[in-house]
């Protein structure tokens, strides 16, 4: 049986042309992340930059969000540390 690569990452796929003869995936995955992304080249790594930058925006306000709690004191003591480790799994990502 022939083999094709995924039209994202490469990977082999087994030969089954579309219909309209578009670009072939590996999984899902694939599919939507060369949705987001688009095409190979100079426009996808800008276009995944701006939803890296996104992302990390989205989770840091979340961060400030909760510290804000944190500081002013709306929190019950026992349930600080429970907060301490949202925030701490939120900022992971940006490492």
């Amino acid at each position: 049986m022939p083999y094709d690569s995924c039209f994202h990452c490469g990977l082999p796929v087994a030969a089954s042309r579309r219909p309209g003869g578009g670009p072939v995936f590996c999984c899902y995955g694939c599919a939507l992340a060369s949705r987001i992304v688009g095409p190979q080249g100079g426009e996808s790594e800008k276009a995944w930059t701006l939803l890296r930058l996104g992302a990390g925006a989205l989770l840091a306000m979340n961060v400030m969000m909760i510290s804000l709690l944190l500081y002013t004191g709306s929190v019950e003591p026992a349930a600080v540390p429970v907060f301490r480790w949202v925030m701490l799994g939120l900022a992971m990502p940006a490492c």
